[in-house]
């Protein structure tokens, strides 16, 4: 499937202020790779790596809360219903610790991003070859 091929079926399935429909713009956008090798680079090495440079800083990703935060805490209920975890668990699996709202907020960015890119690997790829 081709980038664009990508882009057109989930154009119509997403709405155009979602998460998904974000991730897809951008990782079509790129013009060095296929989308859905950017999207297994997010799942494999985490928005930690830098692999999305559209959220390195904590200007950027704090920007994206803010717009996202319904949609984050949907994806980390839907994470949490599918594995069982307690809240608490689910915030222990973070790397690093959550001293501050900002770190807090940039992880919980991550996650979502992160979440979303496993999501469409597995709908578009029947499977994908990553694991959560």
């Amino acid at each position: 499937m081709t980038n664009q091929q990508f882009k057109c079926l989930a154009k119509a399935q997403f709405n155009a202020d979602s998460i998904e429909a974000w991730l897809v713009r951008l990782v079509c956008s790129v013009k060095v790779c296929k989308a859905f090798d950017k999207l297994n680079d997010i799942v494999q090495h985490g928005c930690i790596s830098g692999c999305l440079s559209e959220l390195i800083y904590y200007n950027d990703t704090l920007k994206f809360y803010t717009r996202f935060e319904a949609q984050i805490w949907e994806h980390i209920t839907e994470f949490r219903t599918s594995t069982g975890l307690t809240m608490g668990q689910f915030l222990d699996s973070f790397s690093s610790s959550l001293e501050d709202p900002t770190t807090f907020k940039n992880n919980l960015t991550w996650f979502a991003v992160e979440h979303t890119a496993h999501k469409l690997l597995h709908q578009y790829l029947d499977g994908g070859n990553c694991s959560w």
